[in-house]
């Protein structure tokens, strides 16, 4: 089959790494990204994409770049990974994550369907200091250290000319959707163990 045409242009990048205020021991990261403009087949004109991981302690990167080491080391000398060390580096972050805070933001903007469209999402993760096995971690531990917002807006004109346009009144019937001036919306906030969707709050039983 013939190659689908696609160019992009004004393409801009950026990207920053400073100390954290939270403490001598973390550091904030910054990734940004941006394309103008988009030609081809396919609907989406314009594109941004900003991403924020704060307060990330520098024992993650630490072991991030120990594990790389590893496997380097290991293609190097036998072209094969072990699995058992890559699973003990992967472990070792994950446990430092969990028991450490993060705040991670990001913002995705686009226009799609000649529509301007755009999601928010900010989760501050506070961390389980006192766990020692990951296997114990249980659902509510994390829903009580865990806090999400969740900000969504769409062009309401441009997802009815949208493969999605079928999806969006189930949606509003059930609570989760909302239409308002031109724009379906949804904002969720988890905090405290306590999830709430568009000013409602929704038990989270069932997704447990």
């Amino acid at each position: 089959s013939a190659p689908v045409p696609f160019s992009v242009s004004n393409i801009s990048a950026d990207s920053r790494l400073q100390r954290s205020t939270a403490g001598p021991a973390q550091i904030d990261i910054h990734q940004g990204f941006r394309v103008a403009s988009i030609a081809a087949d396919i609907p989406v004109e314009s594109m941004s994409l900003m991403l924020d991981f704060n307060e990330v302690h520098t024992e993650v990167i630490r072991s991030y770049y120990r594990m790389m080491e590893a496997v380097q080391n290991a293609m190097t000398r036998t072209s094969q990974v072990s699995a058992d060390s890559f699973d003990q580096y992967s472990e070792e972050i994950v446990m430092i994550l969990a028991q450490n805070s993060l705040v991670f933001n990001s913002r995705l903007e686009a226009n799609a369907f000649s529509g301007d469209h755009s999601l928010d999402l900010g989760i501050d993760w506070r961390g389980l200091p006192d766990v020692s096995d990951l296997d114990s971690i249980e659902a509510m531990q994390i829903l009580e250290v865990l806090g999400l917002n969740l900000n969504l807006s769409l062009d309401a004109a441009a997802i009815a000319r949208s493969p999605l346009a079928d999806m969006v009144d189930p949606y509003v019937q059930q609570g989760y959707l909302r239409i308002e001036n031109g724009r379906i919306l949804m904002d969720m906030t988890l905090s405290d163990a306590q999830l709430t969707v568009n000013g409602e709050t929704v038990s989270l039983e069932q997704f447990l």
